[in-house]
């Protein structure tokens, strides 16, 4: 049973609809406030805190008991929870990923590693990956935004959905059953490149 959770409500309600144990569980929800990292209210900052780990760590306590032996646990980070946006290719810090976001993510990562150890005993693998550089199809209509993006990609293009699928079905699978406590990042190598332009090393 593969159970993708993309959802900010209280978990009580989901578990009351599944019927199979949990064969993976991939936690990929998200609500953070943005704005202003200096300007950012109390209430806005710890909101997105818990719209990136906090919720996470809800899931993964509250459907623990249906995780079988030999599941696994995917927790989706961002390369954002590795390294910091480069500011000079946004038009505005109100258009930058904000600083919950990453600190949130970055939270996620530790508490993959925190888990792994933990629940080791009970033969749960958790991991997680750190997509990059996947801009949402509304930033994509920023076609100058673009272009210095993938000036920053090793690979030189923005991610696809389809770029993300090979590496969550081998940490879903038996495949992996000797990977545990892992941030895979997925990026085209924009964490490589951070702070270089593409073309400069070309």
């Amino acid at each position: 049973y593969l159970l993708f959770s993309n959802f900010s409500s209280p978990t009580s309600s989901l578990i009351s609809i599944i019927a199979d144990d949990i064969d993976c569980l991939i936690n990929n929800s998200y609500y953070c406030p943005g704005g202003n990292p200096i300007k950012m209210s109390n209430s806005d900052f710890m909101a997105g805190i818990d719209g990136t780990v906090g919720i996470y760590y809800r899931c993964v306590r509250d459907l623990l008991p249906l995780m079988k032996k030999d599941s696994s646990i995917i927790n989706i980070s961002s390369m954002y929870g590795v390294v910091t946006p480069d500011f000079s290719i946004y038009d505005s810090i109100e258009d930058v990923s904000p600083i919950n976001y990453g600190v949130g993510k970055a939270g996620v990562i530790h508490m993959t590693k925190y888990l792994s150890n933990f629940l080791a005993k009970d033969g749960i693998r958790v991991n997680s990956i750190s997509p990059g550089a996947f801009p949402s199809k509304e930033s994509q209509k920023n076609k100058v935004f673009v272009s210095k993006l993938e000036r920053l990609i090793s690979l030189g293009r923005i991610g696809n959905p389809e770029d993300l699928f090979g590496i969550v079905s081998l940490l879903c699978s038996d495949a992996s059953s000797y990977i545990t406590g892992q941030n895979i990042i997925v990026d085209g190598g924009f964490t490589n490149l951070k702070g270089i332009h593409r073309d400069e090393i070309q």
